[in-house]
């Protein structure tokens, strides 16, 4: 047999667990381990691992733990258990079983059914005196604990059976909700345990769960013991009365609770909260209290879903889009439409030479780039972009969708300043400590129309914007290689910015006026955005005159302009790519030029 089940009981009804083991996948068994067992102090947090061979379960116990397993009423390190024996540690009993679950068509009509509507059992007091408020008030915690769907299950099973001791098994089942049949392999059991051990299959009625699923209510079957025994088909069952209780929520789309039992009796060894069963009417406390834990699950899952929603959102949305999707529940709030965006497209730069040089250490390079996407997207969102894209070293932001923000081209030019000073700190850091310098950063900053929203196939949904400015902003990121600078934005996002907000951020210009962009038909007006504490005294001084130069280049005087070029060259590396130009015609605009650059390629300038 691949598979059996290792089954831990404590010294109380709810310190138990049923898991699955695997053939030949060792586990961990402790407090702490992939078999945990958080009841038992006398176990260690990692007290043995334990690896089913397919004949038998081998039992090692781990160096230096302070408490033996007793195996055959043996203290022993290493061991073999067969399916049916047992093994203890501390007050927890570890038993292996091959037991089965088989959801059958075969199921008897029940004698008796009754179906308990949600409304019905909400209004419905508990008929006990004595209603399972420990089990109650331990569902949060038990639910809130499991970090995965299957640890989700166990618990909930566990806690069930616990709470439930006339039941003789619980499972969680999940149907195919897009099939309306009866086939058994449309419902699949995501957990299952059963209190006693028995040598029959443990036999859900398909016909149950498939009932209490589409009606969405809770279902009661009640079998006759004598006409079960004689069933003409396969069906043997122990069980005398079952109900199975669906969940609601989306996210817990198809799940449902089954429980099954037998006929509790008045000298039970078993104290329990609930009465004899001998109609469904009697399950009327069991049905009850399984709804209550189905809502919280369904409540407490559903939360869960949204706080995963929301941590998806956070990684492209800033908190003001977040608030709004929260508080409408309208993801048409992401449909496309045609807004007015500033766009941005920030570009590692020597990422091909970084490469090369940790061609060796490629997790290493990943790493660093990870790292600066990180600071990219963290100045996009906290100024209320949205993550448009990744494009290998490069990411995208756009602001204006989908809420209008009126001061979009300063909030992109705010992120784009706000990276390039991190990025330059983080050089300042490793020229001080003599490590490897980081990546550089290339900025372009496109602002007008453009469609922005949810896109995509079925199978693929993402946010991002497209359009005429979009195209802009990464011709402009491309370009500032040419020039050597490290924000370049267009006119449109230039007259967007205040002289409050020029004044306030110590914003200067370094004009390089009209240029046709590789890959454009028209030309772009650009502007290489410069912070004031960036300059250096020289260069603050002789800005006036690069940008004299940069007027008198248009206006056909290249005397003049070759002349202020040649003054301030050392100050702004532009002026070198304006000298280059001018000397490649000899001093001379060449006939006919419509006084803008031509860049045919890449990254060549005028006249290359």
């Amino acid at each position: 047999m691949d598979t059996v089940q290792l089954v831990a009981q404590g010294e109380r009804s709810h310190q138990r667990w049923r898991r699955t083991l695997v053939k030949d996948q060792p586990l961990a068994l402790g407090r702490k381990a992939a078999l945990p067992v958080p009841w038992d102090t006398h176990i260690s947090r990692q007290h043995a691992e334990v690896t089913w061979n397919g004949q038998s379960l081998l039992v090692q116990t781990q160096p230096d733990v302070l408490n033996p397993i007793y195996f055959q009423g043996v203290p022993t390190e290493r061991f073999d258990v067969l399916p049916g024996q047992h093994f203890a540690i501390g007050s927890t009993t570890f038993k292996l079983l091959s037991d089965l679950i088989n959801i059958s068509l075969d199921a008897p009509r029940p004698a008796a059914a009754q179906t308990f509507s949600s409304d019905f059992l909400r209004h419905a007091a508990f008929r006990s005196t004595e209603p399972p408020i420990d089990a109650l008030c331990r569902l949060p915690d038990i639910i809130t604990g499991a970090h995965t769907e299957s640890e989700l299950c166990i618990r909930l099973v566990t806690m069930i059976l616990s709470a439930i001791p006339n039941a003789s098994a619980a499972a969680i089942v999940r149907c195919d909700t897009s099939k309306n049949g009866m086939a058994e392999e449309d419902i699949q059991v995501l957990h299952w345990d059963r209190t006693k051990q028995s040598d029959q299959e443990f036999q859900p009625s398909a016909r149950l769960i498939r009932e209490a699923t589409n009606a969405g209510e809770s279902i009661v079957h009640v079998w006759n013991a004598r006409r079960q025994s004689s069933h003409k088909y396969t069906y043997r069952s122990d069980a005398l009365w079952a109900f199975c209780t669906p969940l609601q929520s989306k996210a817990c789309a198809g799940w449902a609770i089954y429980v099954a039992g037998t006929a509790a009796n008045s000298d039970s060894d078993v104290s329990h909260h609930f009465g004899i069963v001998t109609s469904p009417g009697d399950l009327q406390d069991e049905v009850k209290f399984t709804q209550v834990a189905a809502t919280t699950v369904d409540n407490l899952r559903q939360i869960q879903s949204l706080q995963r929603r929301e941590a998806v959102y956070s990684a492209f949305f800033s908190e003001p889009v977040i608030r709004t999707l929260a508080d409408t529940g309208d993801v048409e709030v992401l449909a496309p439409k045609q807004a007015n965006l500033s766009v941005m497209f920030c570009d590692l730069r020597g990422f091909s030479r970084k490469s090369e040089q940790l061609s060796e250490d490629l997790f290493g390079l990943l790493r660093r780039v990870s790292e600066s996407l990180g600071i990219m997207t963290h100045q996009i969102l906290e100024t209320g972009g949205v993550i448009g894209d990744f494009h290998g070293d490069s990411a995208m932001g756009f602001w204006g969708w989908p809420l209008d923000q009126p001061d979009r081209a300063e909030r992109a030019c705010l992120a784009a300043m706000a990276i390039r000073d991190t990025f330059a700190a983080l050089a300042q850091q490793a020229d001080a400590a003599g490590s490897a310098s980081p990546f550089r950063v290339a900025i372009g900053i496109g602002t007008g129309a453009g469609v922005a929203g949810r896109i995509g196939t079925k199978d693929q949904v993402k946010v991002t914007a497209f359009g005429p400015v979009v195209n802009i902003a990464a011709r402009l990121e491309t370009t500032t290689r040419i020039f050597d600078a490290e924000i370049l934005i267009d006119r449109a996002t230039q007259t967007q910015l205040g002289q409050e907000f020029l004044g306030q951020h110590r914003i200067e210009f370094r004009p390089l006026g009209p240029i046709r962009m590789y890959g454009m038909e028209t030309a772009v007006d650009v502007t290489e955005l410069v912070d004031r504490n960036w300059l250096t005294p020289s260069s603050a001084q002789s800005l006036p005159r690069f940008q004299q130069a940069v007027q008198a280049f248009y206006q056909l005087d290249w005397q003049l302009a070759e002349s202020l070029f040649q003054e301030c060259q050392d100050d702004h590396s532009a002026a070198k790519f304006f000298l280059r130009n001018i000397r490649q015609h000899q001093g001379n605009p060449p006939p006919d030029w419509p006084a803008r650059l031509d860049l045919p390629t890449k990254a060549s300038g005028f006249g290359e």
